[in-house]
């Protein structure tokens, strides 16, 4: 079978594969693309998601007769086809998987711990960036209300940094001290740490710096600090010269926003080292 060359050719798919969950005679094949999919393309339509697998999805014209056919059905074929067609590759994905989970629970279906022969589920995302957001922020209430367990403080480490780094980079655009402007390089540093954050702080733009290495761990062990005109203080417990080797001198300001003082308060109360 051809595989897909555009992304209509995608959706008429997701859209087809959708009609079989209501069809008596195909329902059985729906739940089994469902469960056993290792990688899927998730739309976006009107703030709901659709997941299809890219062994079906990813042939043109594709139908359940026809799938059943399909001596193939190749996954590495319908992945490079899909991903010529988004322009990136599946990746893990922790929002996406737990949604993934949630859907295949909410029509019965009780889905695996990972896709087919143990293989961890992919993802390539194509819709609305703004109901992506919301899924980042749903994550983070959802799981910050009740951690349980290891992974999911990971998880939602994990989600929250992202969107957290992203907001910072929007805010700042270069280091908040030093004006080094390598984004890729510079750290999302939260000043009220994480963990006794609420879920708002965590993902408060205000709630955080921008730094280079070297500030950011200094930030976050407590060994500097700012106060409110953004003048830098430094822990009398360590040897300025030392800090020095580290270009971390007494010199040193940000230029606050209004809104990180509050933040700061807890910071030079609590973390900083006196």
């Amino acid at each position: 079978m051809e595989t897909v060359i555009i992304w209509n050719e995608i959706e008429d798919n997701i859209f087809r594969l959708e009609s079989y969950y209501n069809s008596t005679e195909y329902i059985e094949d729906y739940y089994n693309l469902m469960k056993n999919g290792i990688c899927f393309v998730v739309f976006e339509r009107s703030g709901r998601l659709f997941f299809g697998p890219s062994r079906f999805v990813g042939y043109k014209n594709n139908n359940i007769d026809d799938h059943r056919k399909n001596p193939t059905k190749h996954g590495r074929e319908t992945n490079d086809a899909i991903s010529r067609i988004i322009t990136s590759d599946p990746e893990e994905d922790d929002i996406l998987e737990h949604e993934y989970k949630k859907y295949c629970l909410s029509i019965g279906l009780e889905p695996s711990p990972t896709g087919t022969a143990g293989n961890s589920r992919k993802y390539w995302f194509y819709g609305n960036r703004e109901v992506r957001s919301s899924l980042e922020t749903d994550m983070v209430n959802i799981l910050g209300q009740n951690i349980t367990t290891e992974k999911e403080q990971e998880i939602l480490c994990r989600i929250g940094q992202g969107q957290f780094r992203k907001s910072l980079i929007k805010l700042w655009k270069k280091c908040s001290v030093t004006s080094f402007g390598q984004i890729n390089i510079l750290r999302a540093s939260h000043i009220k740490p994480w963990r006794v954050s609420s879920n708002h702080e965590r993902l408060d733009k205000y709630n955080g710096f921008l730094l280079i290495p070297n500030l950011d761990v200094a930030f976050d062990k407590g060994v500097i600090s700012f106060d409110n005109d953004g003048n830098i203080l430094i822990s009398s417990k360590y040897d300025y010269l030392e800090l020095e080797k580290l270009n971390i001198n007494v010199g040193m300001k940000i230029n606050l926003k209004e809104e990180n003082k509050k933040y700061l308060e807890y910071h030079r109360k609590n973390v900083f080292i006196k």
